[in-house]
């Protein structure tokens, strides 16, 4: 079950004003080898040699494709592209109209991920599901609230509003 926190955030205005969102409480971070004996639950009949192989081929697929100038799109789960950056503390301005900047030196600076809307969509619908707050127990949610469709959502989704 995922969990959430309000966070509150700095008042950088100095307007007075406190403002927050929410925020997940990470359980931890799933190593490859806790990921992959996880997929056995879903797999059972591929071997863990297996599954870990097909997830190092697609992470050397990724550095191949993605140092070779593609994006690559895996459907249903979303894109991964390369952010570049300059390397060295040259000015970022141009000297003159033809000026080419050729004397920067550039470089990857960071892969960017963007989660395919199915993907959203799917972990959007596991999560609020039983998506509850820090520090909350069963008896607290459920004091004074009860159970009730999502509006706008699948009949089948339930969450928490207050009466």
């Amino acid at each position: 079950m995922a969990k959430y926190k309000l966070q509150e955030l700095t008042d950088m205005r100095n307007e007075g004003k406190r403002r927050v969102y929410p925020k997940i409480v990470t359980n931890r971070t799933l190593s490859r080898k806790e990921f992959i004996k996880r997929m056995q639950s879903y797999h059972r009949g591929i071997s863990e040699s297996t599954t870990e192989a097909v997830l190092l081929d697609v992470a050397d697929m990724l550095v191949e494709m993605l140092s070779m100038g593609y994006n690559v799109n895996l459907e249903g789960i979303g894109t991964f592209s390369l952010s570049l950056g300059f390397e060295d503390d040259k000015p970022t301005e141009m000297q003159s109209e033809d000026d080419k900047m050729t004397y920067r030196k550039v470089g990857v600076k960071d892969i960017n991920f963007k989660a395919s809307p199915e993907f959203i969509k799917e972990v959007k619908r596991e999560t609020d599901r039983d998506l509850e707050r820090e520090g909350d127990s069963q008896a607290a949610l459920f004091q004074g609230r009860t159970h009730r469709p999502c509006p706008g959502g699948d009949r089948n989704q339930w969450s928490h509003y207050p009466l």
